[in-house]
């Protein structure tokens, strides 16, 4: 391991959704529907600044969700990732990542997530001319290992978020965007800020049985959200979708998924543990992928927006009486999220240090103050 100059600290944030400039002024009777907005957008650049500024930081890594293109209501076509970098509410936070960019001591990582699963590296390494972005291979899977460390976004491992090849062939976007399309509609219509996660995991446990689930959550959310399956979805032939399609073609498109996930995803994981992976986090998907087979002893995910810090001895969750004081042999933390709807603003911070390879929870709050709120360790071999 590199301490580069002294620098030891590896910084891991995601899911910080920011949108476009239309999803905060979309107009007319509309209510904004962005997940990121002011103040929050200024609270992220003044985190940024303080890695900018600090003198431990060696990597800031980005594990997925910086650039929202899912937030989009039914009615506009999705916004491209070049608006989202150029709205004003944005402004500061790139200028804060493209001055981390250019530093000569700290390094830019960048691993896709679902909202923007559809980033190239050109469009990155153009805004961000140095930045390590983490190319998804054939199977589209995008995460880092380094130092024992597995990071990535955590959509993989989630049925209704991760890439999908086959329902819909010469495309990747799964049936967990068009679901976002159409609550960020209900968001604009009514204002209600309903979270797309909360709702899908709603749905999921109502129709869980159902074995038609993928259509039937689909239809049901829609409906919700005052569509028809005759509505509209706007896509302006995005990733080989036709210019629109209709809530019943999507529903009719994903309608087997609950069959075929299983039989195509790469992580080896079934339908069932896609399902739960959905509604109950990504603990299991770290335990059965990586832990299990030993593949990795520190696991850091986004994805849920619910941050955690977790140590593990084999399968049994470490006991919290003791878990600062011996090591660990598995890590699994998430990052949790910046966005407004979400209490709190977190990011996880690894260090090796003294034969010990710690892993931190951190609050940041709207003063600049950044609080430790766990922290577990494994030894290093």
């Amino acid at each position: 391991m590199s301490t580069n100059n002294g620098r030891t600290k590896r910084i891991f944030i995601s899911d910080l959704h920011m949108g476009d400039e239309r999803s905060y002024k979309p107009g007319g009777n509309l209510h904004p529907y962005v997940w990121l907005y002011p103040p929050r957008t200024d609270m992220l650049a003044d985190f940024l600044k303080t890695i900018l500024e600090s003198a431990d930081v060696m990597q800031l890594i980005i594990l997925g969700d910086l650039f929202d293109q899912w937030v989009c209501p039914t009615e506009f076509n999705p916004p491209t990732y070049e608006s989202v970098a150029t709205a004003a509410q944005n402004v500061r936070i790139i200028e804060m990542l493209k001055q981390i960019d250019a530093h000569d001591e700290i390094d830019l990582y960048y691993v896709l997530g679902n909202h923007d699963m559809l980033l190239d590296k050109q469009f990155m390494t153009t805004l961000f001319p140095n930045i390590h972005f983490i190319d998804p291979n054939a199977d589209y899977w995008s995460r880092l290992q380094v130092d024992g460390i597995t990071a990535e976004h955590g959509n993989m491992f989630t049925m209704f978020c991760s890439p999908d090849t086959w329902s819909h062939p010469g495309s990747h976007l799964p049936l967990g965007f068009f679901i976002s399309r159409v609550v960020a509609h209900k968001n604009a219509v009514t204002g209600n800020g309903t979270n797309f996660l909360d709702i899908l995991a709603h749905f999921i446990r109502d129709l869980f049985k159902d074995p038609e689930l993928a259509k039937d959550v689909f239809e049901a959310i829609a409906q919700d959200s005052g569509l028809e399956l005759s509505s509209l979805i706007q896509m302006n032939n995005l990733d080989n979708f036709p210019s629109q399609l209709t809530v019943e073609q999507v529903s009719d498109i994903y309608g087997k998924l609950l069959v075929t996930w299983g039989k195509n995803t790469p992580t080896g994981l079934n339908s069932l543990d896609g399902i739960l992976c959905e509604v109950a986090g990504l603990a299991h998907a770290a335990q059965e992928v990586y832990f299990a087979k030993d593949q990795s002893p520190i696991v850091v995910f986004g994805h849920t927006h619910k941050y955690l810090l977790d140590g593990y001895l084999f399968e049994a969750r470490f006991p919290d009486s003791v878990s600062e004081l011996l090591p660990c042999k598995y890590i699994y933390a998430n990052s949790g999220t910046w966005i407004n709807s979400h209490p709190y603003c977190t990011y996880v911070e690894t260090e090796i240090n003294d034969g010990k390879h710690y892993v931190r929870l951190f609050q940041y709050t709207d003063n600049g103050q950044k609080t430790k709120l766990k922290e577990r360790f494994i030894k290093v071999k």
